[in-house]
C-alpha cells in the first residue's frame, strides 16, 4: 500500500484536497491496468477495493512526544502538546484523538484534554 511514508514524492497525500482526490484516482485506475481481472476481488462479478486508512486525512498528524513502557507494569503520567490541534471528528468512528501502543498490555485510566 503506498501511503504518504512511503509514496515516491514522500508527500502526505490529502484526500480532503483535490490534488489528493486526483491522486487517489489515479492509484486506483492504474491498478486495475495492471493487474489482470481474473486477480480482483468481486461481488456480483464488480471489482471491489476496501480502504483503511485514518492518515491520508491532513488532519491526522503524530504528537512529537512519546513515552517509553518499561513492562514494569506501574501508572505512568505523561502530558503532550498538540500544537494547532483540530478536533474534527476525523477519526474512525468520528474519534478526534487516537493513542498509538506498541506494547503486548496497555491500559489507560484516564486521558484529559485542556486548552491553553
Amino acid at each position: 500500500m503506498l501511503t504518504y511514508h512511503t509514496n515516491q514524492w514522500h508527500q502526505h497525500l490529502d484526500l480532503t484536497t483535490d490534488y489528493g482526490r486526483q491522486w487517489f484516482y489515479a492509484t486506483i485506475r492504474d491498478f486495475f491496468s495492471m493487474v489482470p481481472p481474473k486477480h480482483w476481488a468481486m461481488i456480483d462479478s464488480k471489482p471491489i477495493v476496501l480502504l483503511y486508512s485514518a492518515a491520508f486525512n491532513a488532519a491526522y498528524t503524530g504528537c512529537a512526544e512519546t513515552v517509553k513502557l518499561t513492562g514494569g507494569k506501574t501508572w505512568k503520567t505523561a502530558q503532550f502538546a498538540l500544537k494547532a490541534a483540530r478536533f474534527i471528528n476525523s477519526q474512525n468512528g468520528g474519534a478526534d484523538l487516537r493513542l498509538v501502543v506498541a506494547a503486548p498490555e496497555f491500559h489507560t485510566s484516564k486521558v484529559t484534554l485542556q486548552r491553553q
